[in-house]
């Protein structure tokens, strides 16, 4: 009998056992990456503590990374707290490495450096995740606006399968991004994904894309903005961007992010094929909600259910130059909008309120454009609602729509006559409704 207590006491402990070792136990988790059992530890294993002067945290950090490197980390876990650091940890061959904080942790750079760079070694980063950090600086000096610092730098070497989730990321001061990539002659950023994240309070830009050197080579592709916020963009410097995708990409997409003071541009795309920006919200000081422009040709870009909530700035309109396939739906707009050199349109059930000089205006080669059921208003006193500024236009077909207007309803300004068909549609001018058909 006694024997039998016995086995029993050792198999209930051997189970107890057995259950420390689920995926939520700090120590170990199991079938984390790739199917193998993997150590999980603690950042303060390796020295990093709220405690240190930023020269210890920075040791500390350097040597999370070095562990992954060395092929002995996987997982790391930083308990709450604010952890200053004074240099940047410089990733070489970052493969498979999961770093998850509690909430309430901040890494903060206290100098005028990146807290992660990855520009002077070739090694790359694969299959990174990192969750619930947020990304600060507090440095309040002078920053050399040409070097475009980040607090997390990326940039010759190869980038691919970067995950953030629930990141924050603020660098109120100094001339300072929160993300950018400067992939622009061997290596590419691929699969580059932001989820849920916050930027608040950026000196400079939240995102950037860079690719300078070849435009007819993609070198970011996959780039997800999913959900979260940009807030509080260009406090010093020239660039109050929130995203800015410049030189030839691929694959992009910016999807139901909330954008509040930009002075400059929410969204920027000087390069980006087959793009899309859907379900965002321009809510308040959106000085642009979107800019698609440069001499650089744009293939295949979508927008689709966007809301401009009619902004206090006055704005300069959006632009769009140089596009062969755009397709709009869904979209409200505050604000005219510029076509040039643009081909292949399509725009259904938008709405575009301005009082610019032209709430639609269309220049260059521009044509194919299709427009159904869509709403122009001019709320000017003599300004034209709808403008084309060129004879080398193309069709223009308005259908099923409506116009209102205090100038006159359509102004051609170049010689000639212009290429705008208007059919079904209600045009009003003060109180006077009426249907028109090529008016």
């Amino acid at each position: 009998m006694m024997k039998k207590v016995i086995i029993l006491s050792f198999l209930f402990m051997t189970l107890i056992a057995h259950s420390q070792t689920k995926p939520f136990s700090p120590l170990v988790t199991l079938n984390e990456v790739n199917g193998d059992t993997v150590v999980v530890k603690w950042a303060s294993e390796f020295n990093l503590l709220p405690t240190n002067i930023p020269s210890k945290n920075t040791t500390a950090f350097r040597a999370i990374f070095s562990a992954n490197e060395n092929g002995n980390l996987k997982v790391v876990h930083i308990k709450k707290g604010v952890y200053n650091l004074d240099d940047s940890v410089y990733p070489n061959g970052i493969k498979d490495f999961k770093i998850v904080a509690e909430k309430g942790v901040v890494l903060n750079i206290t100098t005028d450096e990146p807290i992660v760079d990855s520009r002077l070694n070739s090694g790359g980063i694969s299959n990174l995740y990192i969750e619930n950090l947020t990304f600060s600086s507090s440095y309040s000096g002078t920053t050399n606006e040409n070097n475009n610092p980040a607090l997390f730098f990326v940039g010759a070497t190869p980038i691919k399968n970067i995950t953030f989730k629930d990141v924050s990321w603020t660098a109120p001061s100094g001339c300072i991004t929160g993300f950018k990539s400067a992939n622009e002659t061997i290596y590419k950023s691929e699969s580059i994904h932001f989820i849920n994240n916050k930027w608040f309070d950026i000196s400079q830009m939240a995102i950037e894309f860079i690719n300078h050197v070849e435009p007819t080579v993609s070198r970011y592709n996959d780039i997800k903005v999913l959900g979260g916020s940009i807030n509080n963009i260009g406090l010093h410097g020239t660039n109050g961007i929130g995203i800015s995708f410049s030189g030839r990409g691929e694959n992009n997409a910016v999807k139901n992010v909330i954008f509040n003071n930009i002075p400059v541009t929410a969204i920027e795309n000087i390069g980006s094929w087959n793009t899309t920006y859907s379900g965002n919200v321009f809510q308040t000081n959106v000085e642009r909600p979107i800019l698609i422009t440069n001499t650089n040709q744009k293939r295949n870009i979508r927008i689709e259910n966007n809301i401009d909530v009619e902004q206090e700035l006055d704005g300069n309109g959006m632009e769009f130059t140089n596009i062969d396939g755009l397709i709009m739906s869904g979209n409200t707009f505050y604000t005219g909008i510029y076509f040039n050199n643009v081909v292949n349109v399509t725009v259904t059930d938008d709405i575009w309120v301005s009082d610019v000089y032209g709430t639609l205006f269309i220049d260059g080669k521009s044509g194919e454009f299709d427009f159904n059921n869509v709403t122009i208003e001019n709320n000017s006193e003599g300004n034209p609602a709808i403008i084309t500024n060129n004879d080398s236009i193309g069709r223009v077909d308005f259908k099923n729509g409506y116009i209102k207007y205090n100038g006159p309803k359509f102004t051609h300004t170049g010689k000639g006559t212009g290429t705008i068909n208007i059919k079904n549609s209600v045009t009003k001018e003060g109180e006077n409704t009426a249907v028109v058909e090529n008016p």
